[in-house]
């Protein structure tokens, strides 16, 4: 099967290539080889960056941050266009971070492969062109690029490049924050993230530098825990669904332990309020990488309620389920799931306990107000009755507790009959 260019991607070529050489280049030529459907294409070519500018300018153009690359919509496609890194495309491949990414293709000219990417791909390896502390030097967050690649395609990475980085971890320090967020964020999605933490855990240290604390930190508990503070994390990390928001709740869940143990009389070890320290820590790190204010309060309210008990009981369930204040009450049971999971295998049981709980919250979630914008009243209805706004709050929660035990419903009518009989005189 011949290589196809998207019809977007065949006119820009074709614009350039009627004055200038011009390749399709990156992550389209790799998805090809591993028989995937490229989801955007790449263009080199020998034109600097003011000809493309006019041979485009009929077109809506981009310029990034780096100065011989834009990108071009046409059609509704975004097409990203560089000029060559020195003079020629095997000068620009050369440059490139990994063999697999350094292939280009040109319709008449078929696929130039100088550093032996296509039998990489086939071999599964990430390797380097040139010298690998070259390559890093270059570029640090390409030792976090490696990482990715070799997660997602489930590669191996070359020995000489794994060492390189090994020994240059620092070097990550840097490159920008929000550079560093976005490979994670790619990263963490992966089939078994935990694989690559464990063996290049110095990198990761570099943005997450309690990573450190937590290896090989005993929690002295053996009714719970078998595992270390670290091996635990990473246990919990690859149980989780591979969804942003859950595997970056997971890998941070008990990132402060090791700062909040205490050992009691029985040389028994306890973390208290460690959910609370790692969520702020969470929120502090994620920040710092840029990461979405939405992710971060959602990543924050997961670690908060990740240890919190929760047993079959209805009234138990639905004050855990307001307390929880969000809609997607999937996600926390996911981890809380991964987290037993990463306990002691004799607590496994509790999967099935958790099951039944997860059954009957999804039922009650049906059924109950869990909010008090869920409620049939609000602030508004109160102020008529004569209650005054400092207590209007207050009134709206008691109205909630008598729904969840049943007895008001979630009328309007209900609810203020219910009212006008019990209403309290302080409130007015």
């Amino acid at each position: 099967m011949d290589f196809m260019m998207s019809k977007s991607c065949e006119k820009a070529f074709n614009i350039i290539n009627s004055s200038y050489e011009v390749y399709v280049v990156g992550g389209a030529i790799r998805d090809y080889f591993l028989n995937k459907t490229p989801s955007d294409y790449d263009l080199v070519t020998s034109a600097g960056f003011d000809e493309l500018i006019l041979l485009f300018k009929d077109y809506k153009c981009v310029k990034y941050k780096k100065n011989n690359t834009f990108g071009v919509i046409i059609d509704h496609e975004m097409i990203e266009i560089s000029s060559f890194k020195g003079n020629s495309i095997y000068d620009d491949l050369e440059l490139r971070d990994f063999s697999i990414n350094s292939i280009a293709y040109h319709p008449d000219r078929g696929f130039i492969d100088p550093f032996g990417g296509i039998e990489d791909i086939k071999n599964k390896i990430i390797k380097c062109n040139i010298n690998p502390f070259e390559i890093i030097s270059n570029d640090p967050l390409r030792m976090l690029r490696a990482i990715r690649f070799a997660s997602i395609l489930s590669f191996n990475i070359d020995d000489n490049l794994s060492k390189e980085i090994k020994n240059n971890y620092e070097l990550l320090s840097n490159v920008s924050f929000e550079r560093i967020g976005h490979e994670l964020s790619l990263f963490i999605v992966s089939n078994k993230p935990s694989k690559y933490i464990r063996e290049y855990v110095d990198l990761f240290s570099v943005f997450i530098p309690e990573l450190k604390n937590c290896l090989f930190f005993n929690q002295h508990n053996k009714k719970w825990h078998h595992l270390d503070v670290f091996e635990h994390i990473m246990v919990v990390l690859d149980s989780t669904k591979p969804d942003l928001t859950v595997r970056l709740a997971a890998l941070f869940h008990d990132i402060e332990k090791p700062n909040c143990f205490t050992l009691d009389e029985d040389n028994v070890g306890h973390f208290y309020e460690h959910y609370i320290k790692s969520a702020y820590t969470a929120q502090r790190i994620l920040s710092k990488l840029k990461f979405n204010k939405g992710l971060i309060k959602d990543v924050f309210r997961l670690i908060y309620f990740h240890d919190r008990p929760i047993k079959l009981s209805k009234r138990i369930i639905l004050n855990f389920l307001h307390d929880y204040n969000n809609d997607n009450i999937e996600d926390l049971f996911d981890l809380k799931e991964a987290d037993i999971k990463g306990q002691n295998p004799d607590l496994i049981y509790r999967l099935h306990e958790l099951d039944e709980i997860k059954e009957y919250a999804y039922k009650l979630k049906m059924l109950y107000p869990l909010k008090l914008e869920d409620l049939a009243i609000n602030g508004e209805d109160l102020k008529k009755l004569g209650y005054a706004n400092k207590m209007i709050k207050l009134e709206l929660e008691h109205v909630l507790e008598l729904i969840f035990d049943d007895k008001i419903n979630n009328d309007k009518e209900d609810i203020i009959s219910y009212l006008k009989k019990h209403i309290n005189k302080y409130s007015i």
